[in-house]
C-alpha cells in the first residue's frame, strides 16, 4: 500500500516537472524569440522560473479548473498562452 502511495506521488511530481519544464521553455521562447525582447533578461527568466515552479506543484488543480471545467484547450494551458 505504501508503495502505491509513493508511486502516485512520483507520478504526480514527474508529470509536474514535465509540465513545468514545458511552461518554462515556452515562456522563455515567447519572451525572446516570438516577441521582440522588451524586458530585461533576468525579468523574463525569473518570471518563467516562477511560473514553471508553480506548475510543478499545482498542475492538477489548474488543469482541472482551466481545461476540464473552463473549456480552455489543453495546448494553450500547457504552453501558458
Amino acid at each position: 500500500m505504501l508503495g502505491l502511495i509513493f508511486g502516485l506521488i512520483r507520478l504526480y511530481f514527474g508529470l509536474g516537472i514535465l509540465f513545468g519544464l514545458v511552461l518554462f521553455t515556452a515562456t522563455i521562447y515567447r519572451g525572446y524569440v516570438a516577441d521582440p525582447p522588451v524586458a530585461d533578461v533576468t525579468d523574463v527568466i525569473v518570471d518563467a522560473l516562477v511560473q514553471g515552479l508553480f506548475r510543478i506543484f499545482l498542475w492538477l488543480p489548474t488543469l482541472w479548473n482551466d481545461v476540464l471545467n473552463g473549456g480552455r484547450p489543453f495546448l494553450d494551458w500547457l504552453l501558458g498562452v
